[in-house]
């Protein structure tokens, strides 16, 4: 791979200005396990357009049911929102039952008093806003984007532990995908990449614990009487 320069889409890409061979070799194995060579490149123009850190984790990959993943992390996409000319700021904030909430997309405004109060411990949103103020042609313009929990949410792991986080980390990475068009590129959060199962052992019954009833004399037994199996 040693000064290896790589086309793809009529584009080159010379692979050690992102580290040494090892690096970059082991940068593949880590990151972008299951992904072939031209794949990896194109991940890694994306990483160059964006100016995505891949050793920090900002930007991913593998193989899913045969399409292939590029995952921009949510430090990815706050680091592209700011590269961008004209931002001023991007902010999130998740909505829980009992708070004051509403948006008027027409006006583009929106409110949001929290009411700690009504609020439980570890009780779960209802959702997250994110909102990106930049200037575009000399105004200032701002989008608001909400996100439904259910939509969302995850059973299991960090989303169960940090649920607000969770789900703000979506509503930014809409927003941001909205307004600088970066379609093509998922998060984390948004996909769920499926876990490779366990081998299980399957034990065979004991056929020593079978009890076969005696059949009466006068053969009444049905045939849905079988055999009764007893398990321990």
């Amino acid at each position: 791979m040693s000064n290896e320069i790589k086309k793809v889409d009529n584009q080159e890409l010379d692979l050690m200005q992102f580290g040494t061979e090892a690096q970059i070799k082991a940068l593949k194995s880590a990151s972008f396990p299951d992904l072939e060579t031209s794949d990896f490149i194109v991940a890694m123009k994306i990483a160059k357009q964006y100016g995505l850190d891949p050793f920090a984790k900002e930007i991913w990959g593998w193989k899913q049911d045969g399409k292939t993943m590029i995952v921009v992390s949510n430090a990815g996409y706050m680091r592209i929102a700011r590269q961008q000319e004209g931002f001023i700021s991007l902010t999130a904030q998740a909505v829980f039952p009992g708070d004051d909430f509403s948006i008027d997309f027409s006006a583009n405004e929106f409110t949001h008093k929290v009411n700690f109060a009504k609020r439980q411990a570890k009780s779960t949103p209802i959702g997250a806003y994110a909102v990106l103020e930049y200037f575009s042609n000399g105004e200032k313009r701002k989008n608001i984007k909400f996100v439904n929990w259910e939509e969302y949410a995850k059973s299991s792991g960090v989303w169960t532990q940090n649920k607000s986080a969770m789900i703000c980390k979506v509503a930014t990475t809409v927003v941001c995908r909205e307004v600088y068009g970066l379609s093509g590129l998922y998060t984390e959060e948004e996909i769920q990449k499926e876990e490779k199962q366990e081998p299980r052992t399957i034990t065979p019954p004991d056929l020593s614990k079978i009890v076969i009833p005696n059949q009466s004399e006068d053969d009444n037994t049905s045939d849905s009487e079988g055999a009764e199996f007893s398990a321990t």
